[in-house]
């Protein structure tokens, strides 16, 4: 399904495809494989572990095939989802502009025509010409593309980033605020019902889009009525409660035996769908010279998709499960208090995942800093940098409009050409070389290796490919903000495809680093193919429950508003700045994992085999 925002965040991302994970963030989707909220809290933890008796009196069943939740019912929806979602990036980039334009630019928009004709009259003669006021007496059928003037006019882009950030941060915020009480939902009444119900939020959000192109001089506030559409989008839960939905109906359907095959599928027909997406946006485009053309394609997939969702995909979940969990939420709501405190306590219950990031006490012997064991903190301080970096997609693509003379027809060419490398990366070439860094280190550890052993060497590969991306990350940022044509900057940004590592290797780390005992035990699961213990799925759950905070919080509130202030006040002097901010968020990212230390604080790891981080 395509679920506009940003995000695309992207994630993030997304946003965030070209950078980091699933463009963010799909906004995210092009730029990270978004890190999905894995279930957190009470009533999650009580329906994992209701899921086996309710997955086998399923099987018991003997349901006709249309009535039997399976993989493949989400499976082509969902790629089919993330290439019409990603098929709008690039179209929404040239609209949001033309909006700007069209209010503070009218004179731009003045068309002037000649029509010559032949007269044998040899006389003056007097021509009437009408002027049709502005106020409804025709209406537009289409929008074309902004003329030139406005993609190169510094007061127009400062506007249009004011509006992405505006609709990013607003969709960010309420997403963040309501993403608990949504997965919980799930739990209660189903996946299919929040997958709905984000469908025809997004239908909204359309709406308002249509009602601004068509009638956006009316409307009070213009086009700013689009960060309603955000703001609406957000209370739906977001992308991110699409995805965490999505995730939980497959982890549903499927035996933890197959699951983690299903789940890497999964991701590859994602990483497809938004690949293609920009193309089949720009194909739609250059045949109909509309704007918004893809935009009425996309609203008829958020329809059917709403429908499916609906009425004809079966539900996951089990009339007991979802009892089960309805019992279990009654009973947390009523186990506290309703007043104003116990209110604030419950609303920001999204925060206190973070808990995880605190510093812990690790050496009883030493005092002040060194007594407690800072890598985590440092591992959450670099992904909320990376996660902030991803809040600059749309800035990214206004610069590549403004600089290279760009239409969104070029702009969804270039976004598939950087997916495609970012999805070759992810899928065949990242997990090659770590393969070989492991075989790597079973050569230099032949002998009998301890769990702690082995996951000593886990956790240094883990740090290695995080490292090696930002360094890539870096370099490519250094290269876009040093060239100045078009090839170049197509070439720098392909660069910064393969710094896409750093998103499944954190989270790696930062699992091994929080949790060891529930880190074993889901590489001893995998092994043997067995399920993980509650207690386990609850530590996974919480620390994955605070990185989407991290990263919803850093892609689509933080980031957009640092970057819509660099790009608005730099636009019009020195656009490449906002690639210079992004290195030394970068750096810091960098600087951060530098002091990753292993036995400890910030000792160094005594270690006789030191080579692979030496």
């Amino acid at each position: 399904m395509t679920h506009d925002g940003v995000r695309g965040d992207n994630s993030d991302s997304g946003g965030a495809l070209i950078e980091q994970g699933v463009v963010p963030a799909v906004d995210n989707l092009l730029a990270d494989a978004t890190t999905a909220p894995d279930m957190v809290g009470l009533v999650a933890t009580a329906v994992a572990e209701t899921n086996d008796d309710s997955k086998r009196s399923r099987e018991k069943s003997t349901r006709p095939w249309y009535k039997t939740p399976s993989v493949w019912w989400l499976l082509p929806i969902t790629a089919m989802g993330a290439m019409f979602r990603a098929s709008t990036i690039a179209p929404r980039t040239e609209l949001f502009i033309k909006f700007a334009c069209d209010e503070l630019r009218p004179e731009y928009s003045v068309e002037i025509k000649t029509v010559q004709w032949e007269s044998t009259n040899t006389t003056p003669e007097v021509i009437p010409i009408t002027f049709v006021p502005p106020g409804g007496q025709t209406v537009k059928t289409t929008l074309h593309h902004p003329d030139k003037r406005c993609a190169q006019d510094p007061v127009v882009h400062r506007a249009a980033a004011k509006l992405s950030a505006g609709i990013t941060s607003a969709q960010g915020i309420l997403s963040v605020l309501t993403l608990g009480w949504w997965a919980q939902y799930s739990d209660r009444a189903g996946r299919t019902r929040v997958l709905g119900i984000s469908a025809f939020a997004v239908l909204i959000a359309d709406a308002l889009l249509f009602l601004v192109a068509f009638k956006g001089k009316a409307l009070p506030g213009g086009y700013r009525v689009l960060i309603l559409g955000g703001a609406l989008d957000g209370l739906a839960g977001g992308f991110s409660a699409v995805v965490a939905a999505g995730h939980a109906y497959v982890a549903d359907c499927s035996s933890p035996l197959a699951r983690s095959r299903i789940f890497s599928f999964w991701t590859g027909c994602v990483y497809a769908g938004a690949a293609l997406g920009p193309s089949l946006g720009s194909l739609i485009n250059s045949y109909s010279n509309d704007l918004l053309s893809t935009f009425y394609v996309t609203t008829v997939i958020h329809i059917v998709y709403g429908m499916l969702m609906i009425f004809i995909v079966p539900e996951s979940l089990s009339d007991e499960a979802r009892a089960k969990a309805r019992e279990l939420y009654e009973r947390d709501v009523n186990g506290h208090s309703r007043t104003i405190v116990g209110t604030l306590w419950r609303l920001t219950s999204f925060v206190r995942p973070l808990g995880v990031f605190v510093p812990r006490r690790h050496h009883a012997g030493r005092a002040g800093w060194r007594s407690r064991d800072w890598n985590l903190t440092l591992v959450g301080i670099a992904a909320a940098a990376v996660a902030i970096n991803m809040g600059s997609y749309h800035f990214k693509f206004q610069y590549a409009l403004k600089t290279f003379h760009w239409s969104s027809v070029q702009l969804g060419h270039w976004l598939s050409l950087v997916a495609f490398w970012r999805a070759l990366y992810l899928s065949i070439i990242l997990p090659a070389i770590i393969k070989a860094l492991y075989a790597r280190e079973e050569r230099l550890f032949s002998g009998v290796e301890s769990d702690d052993e082995k996951e000593a060497r886990v956790k240094k590969v883990d740090l290695l490919v995080a490292r090696a991306s930002l360094l890539v990350d870096l370099f490519g940022y250094i290269l876009i903000g040093v060239v100045t044509s078009q090839t170049p900057f197509i070439g720098a940004t392909i660069v910064l495809a393969f710094g896409g590592g750093f998103a499944p290797s954190v989270q790696s780390l930062a699992l091994a680093l929080a949790s060891p005992s529930a880190h074993i035990a889901r590489r001893e699961a995998r092994a043997h193919r067995t399920s993980l213990p509650s207690s386990a799925k609850q530590e996974i759950g919480t620390l994955f429950g605070a990185l989407a905070v991290i990263h919803a919080l850093g892609s689509q509130v933080v980031g957009p508003a640092l970057y819509s202030t660099t790009f608005g006040a730099s636009v019009g002097v020195y656009p490449r700045a906002i690639f210079w901010v992004c290195a030394v968020i970068i750096s810091l990212a960098l600087a951060a994992f530098s002091f990753v230390r292993f036995d400890g604080g910030f000792e160094a790891e005594q270690s006789e085999h030191e080579p692979l981080l030496a």
